[in-house]
């Protein structure tokens, strides 16, 4: 494809994300005429406004509806709207390069690395191997097959010491969702084989990492004809969370070593395309190798406050072949914050830190409250969002932090009328219970099956299940049987490991447990009903009005049945001493309803 004079019409998918936006900008400010693209269901991004945004469009959401997104892309490269797709996430990648093979000669150019090199950089288990290959010195780690996920070498976890971090590879389900890998954290022995229990239930590979205390940094390229045309490299001053993660605000750098150790990891692959290789400096400053993205990333901003344009650069060669005029240098110093909600997120997690063993101490709140406020207002600064040369989605992403905060303020101000209101609805419901005789101390007729209700069905609600059921086996007489359900219009998703481990300390193996959605045909089953909490009893009046009749709240039964005892709270959100009250609760309330079932039989 040449681009001669005519004005290209370029694709850019994920316009909500800020590499996104960056892409945006670069490719417009050279005269392209970009769409930004953006899933369903999300507000429109800031990039939708800016000055060199044509136009947008929406589409199904790729990590949600992967077959869907991907059936789209072939309806949009079959119609000629556009010259080039630029992915951006790795869902999208994934999506454009299991549709590549389709693309008719006359098709658009799609601007991602070759599947070859994708099978490294969409994998960090891949990745991970592929350094330590090239020589290149890397967390210690142990690679897990999904056939040893379950049985794993004990030996050479130990080694590692804990806390240990697990990752995961994306994922692709059956339903047709195309999962994120993940990290998961495990502080002891327990917690590392509920994790692994966890992890063999999802079809992808994952390793285990010793933990490393150190800053991020990254190195950036565009590789192309086995050359590196653009490098550049930052150091990362704030991370969301402040003990490791994506990088708030940052800083260009020259890396001598960094750069050259980059390198070597695309080398080793072929790699072509843009890429970013991530790397951890520890206290003593070595370097290790943490994953390679083969796509655009976050801070892409402070490489175009630079000088370095790599998605313009990407384009030129896939077009034509590398350009001659690419810079080589760029300045040191130069600072890049992504205010809202980078930076703010990292202020947060300083204000509410909690840290696990082996986590470093967090900063000084005060200090860095004051350090916050210094920053916003420093003129020196550059921004994500904010440019000068295309404001309106810096004062579009202001206005989103400014409406949240005044949400969060409403909400705050409003919170003790809420708590009032609730706790005379509880006491309301409570009365109505005792009067309609709804928690009598016998059931008449005895219930033949019962329904568990909570919001996600993977934590209260399976609990209760599994361990009714259970109970009722063991009974000398025959009890109903109980089944679960939830609320989230999301199925098959899978206990938290760190939950099931609290769940296993009361007996229940939550390990195999998946979600289910309730419908009408559970509500109509059911002979008794059971809620956790006042959101899931407003949840099943919104849905299921004519289930009032049935329903109760399961903690009323706690402790021989206190009407007072109404909520059982999500454990969730909550630590390992909050889990374990939770589920003691859950059990209370459990036996105390076990009893009045049991005194119904005849």
């Amino acid at each position: 494809m040449s681009a001669g004079s005519r004005r290209l019409n370029i694709l850019v998918t994920d316009a909500q994300e800020l590499a996104g936006l960056g892409a945006i900008r670069s490719l417009g400010r050279a005269g392209r005429r970009v769409t930004a693209g953006y899933p369903v269901g999300e507000g429109a991004p800031a990039a939708a406004s800016s000055r060199w945004c044509a136009q947008s469009v929406r589409y199904p959401d790729p990590w949600a509806h992967q077959m869907e997104f991907r059936q789209w892309l072939r309806e949009q490269m079959r119609s000629g709207k556009y010259d080039a797709i630029l992915p951006i996430t790795e869902a999208c990648v994934a999506a454009l390069d299991a549709v590549r093979a389709e693309n008719a000669a006359e098709g658009p150019l799609l601007l991602l690395a070759p599947s070859a090199a994708l099978h490294y950089t969409l994998s960090k288990y891949h990745s991970t191997r592929n350094a330590i290959a090239a020589g290149i010195a890397c967390p210690e780690s142990v690679f897990l097959e999904p056939a040893c996920q379950d049985d794993p070498d004990w030996d050479a976890l130990n080694a590692l010491g804990f806390p240990i971090l697990f990752k995961t590879d994306n994922y692709l389900s059956p339903g047709g969702a195309y999962h994120k890998g993940g990290q998961y954290v495990a502080g002891d022995r327990a917690s590392a084989l509920a994790t692994l229990h966890e992890l063999a239930r999802v079809p992808t590979r994952a390793l285990a990492q010793q933990m490393v205390a150190g800053s991020g940094a990254g190195a950036f390229f565009l590789r192309f004809g086995g050359q590196v045309h653009l490098s550049f490299a930052h150091r990362r001053l704030h991370e969301v969370p402040y003990t490791g993660g994506y990088s708030s605000f940052r800083e260009s750098c020259h890396d001598v070593e960094l750069v050259a150790l980059g390198r070597r990891v695309l080398e080793a692959i072929d790699y072509e395309g843009v890429a970013m290789v991530e790397f951890r400096r520890t206290a003593d400053g070595r370097l290790l190798f943490l994953e390679t993205n083969g796509r655009l990333w976050g801070s892409l901003a402070l490489a175009l406050h630079c000088g370095l344009d790599f998605p313009n650069a990407l384009l030129e060669c896939c077009l034509n072949g590398a350009p001659a005029n690419l810079p080589t240098d760029y300045p040191d110093g130069v600072r890049c914050r992504n205010t809202y909600p980078g930076d703010l997120s990292h202020l947060f997690s300083i204000l509410k830190a909690h840290p696990r063993p082996g986590d470093p101490p967090p900063p000084s709140r005060a200090k860095s409250a004051l350090e916050f406020a210094a920053l916003s207002v420093n003129p020196t600064i550059r921004h994500d969002h904010l440019w000068r040369s295309d404001p309106m989605p810096g004062f579009v992403q202001l206005g989103k932090a400014a409406a949240l905060v005044s949400t969060k303020a409403a909400g705050r101000l409003a919170q003790p009328l809420a708590n009032r209101r609730d706790a005379r609805l509880l006491g309301r419901l409570a009365r109505e219970y005792e009067a309609r005789e709804l928690r009598p101390h016998h059931f008449d007729p005895p219930p033949r099956r019962l329904l568990f209700l909570c919001y996600g069905n993977i934590c209260r609600s399976p609990f209760a299940e599994l361990y009714w059921n259970a109970r009722a086996q063991e009974a000398a007489r025959p009890m109903p049987e109980a089944i679960s359900a939830g609320f989230i219009p999301e199925p098959h998703r899978s206990t938290p490991a760190r939950i099931a481990l609290l769940a296993a300390e009361c007996g229940v193996d939550l390990s195999a447990h998946r979600s289910r959605v309730v419908g009408r045909a559970d509500i109509d089953a059911a002979d008794a009903i059971f809620v956790m909490d006042l959101n899931n009893w407003r949840d099943l009046m919104s849905r299921f009005p004519g289930a009032e009749g049935k329903a109760c709240f399961l903690g009323a039964y706690a402790d021989g049945g206190d009407a007072d005892q109404m909520e059982i709270e999500d454990p969730y959100e909550l630590d390992a001493d909050g889990g374990r009250a939770c589920y003691g609760l859950l059990k209370r309330a459990l036996d105390g309803l076990f009893a009045r079932v049991l005194a119904s039989q005849p």
